[in-house]
């Protein structure tokens, strides 16, 4: 079932728990409640922009699970820590995060949560430019979860959105439309592999099926589902994800033209990664407003903003985009060598 709600209001409630905020649980809880509680609370602070405080509860909870041989918990704490990971810029330790679980993860002796880690592995590996090994990791997941019944009983969620965007960024756009198409239909039927849904996992859902609509050219389905995807993240105040959404609905007004539209979804964005920490946002954001000036022919802060994405500590492992920045590079090169500097860019040829 999908979980609903503002983490405003569930944090008002889990506060009531804590005799210390975030670390010293109220003594009258069981000992195994108290870790369940520190679960529950980095979920909540990730949500709520508050990514520094979310770590140790993260760790310590985690931590405990393990220590206990309480496999299941344990990997069910390591996936949005690994989200985490990636949203704030930490690839590689969100891979050593992964390598980590390694031992959890046979331990649950669950070819689903095996899956659902190597689904983890396939993503950070798109995300990092290696684009076979990834295709490799997805098909060999989508074995598993594409099954009409896994036999056994699924207390997590799965999460289709890496593949689908690893088809779309990588070319395959029928695919990427069939696959996600598909995980819809999952929700209709209620099937065993979106059993436990949230607003995020959702809301990505539908932020990468506008992508593909907006790629193979349906401007009004895309329009739509973007939409859609920013109103459960601004209503669920899912401010870790929100920057992603913005900017996916800045590349839709960067293709239909409405650059002051775009501008603004990009401004926000950017504000938020700044504030949560979310370096990832913070890069795609400054990559996309390179995007923007490049098509408003306002070829200075266009490599401004181009600069300052290359500049920043750490991202420079997220390869996923490289083909977009050497022709960002190429062009702007042929504008500096140009005596009219609007000659020899190929500004339609760009894809936001």
């Amino acid at each position: 079932m999908l979980t609903e709600g503002c983490h405003h209001v569930d944090q008002a409630c889990i506060r009531s728990f804590f005799s210390k905020e975030w670390d010293q649980p109220v003594e009258e809880l069981p000992e195994e409640a108290k870790f369940h509680l520190l679960t529950s609370v980095a979920a909540n602070l990730m949500s709520l922009e508050n990514i520094d405080e979310a770590i140790q509860p993260s760790r310590r909870s985690m931590d405990w699970f393990i220590d206990h041989e309480r496999w299941l918990e344990a990997t069910g704490i390591a996936g949005p820590f690994v989200s985490m990971l990636i949203a704030t810029g930490n690839l590689e330790d969100a891979l050593s995060l992964i390598e980590e679980q390694n031992e959890c993860v046979r331990n649950t002796n669950n070819p689903v949560i095996s899956a659902m880690a190597l689904n983890f592995k396939a993503y950070c590996f798109h995300l990092s430019g290696k684009s076979e090994e990834a295709g490799s990791y997805f098909e060999e997941v989508d074995k598993v979860v594409t099954q009409y019944d896994p036999g056994l009983s699924i207390m997590f969620p799965t999460v289709s959105s890496y593949y689908c965007k690893f088809l779309l960024d990588t070319g395959a756009h029928q695919q990427a439309l069939e696959r996600s198409l598909k995980t819809f239909g999952w929700r209709e039927r209620k099937s065993w592999q979106v059993l436990v849904d949230t607003t995020s996992l959702l809301a990505s859902d539908l932020m990468v099926l506008g992508l593909i609509f907006l790629r193979m050219g349906d401007q009004i389905n895309a329009k739509i589902h973007l939409d859609k995807q920013l109103e459960l993240l601004k209503s669920a105040d899912e401010w870790l994800y929100l920057p992603t959404g913005l900017n996916s609905r800045a590349l839709f007004y960067i293709r239909t033209k409405n650059f002051e539209a775009a501008a603004e979804d990009l401004e926000e964005a950017l504000s938020i990664s700044i504030r949560t920490g979310a370096k990832f946002g913070e890069w795609e954001t400054y990559l996309n407003l390179s995007q923007l000036y490049f098509k408003q022919e306002d070829f200075r802060t266009n490599k401004s903003y181009l600069d300052k994405a290359k500049c920043m500590p750490g991202m420079a492992v997220y390869r996923f985009r490289d083909a977009e920045i050497d022709e960002l590079e190429k062009n702007l090169s042929a504008v500096r060598t140009s005596d009219e500097p609007s000659k020899g860019v190929t500004k339609g040829d760009m894809q936001p």
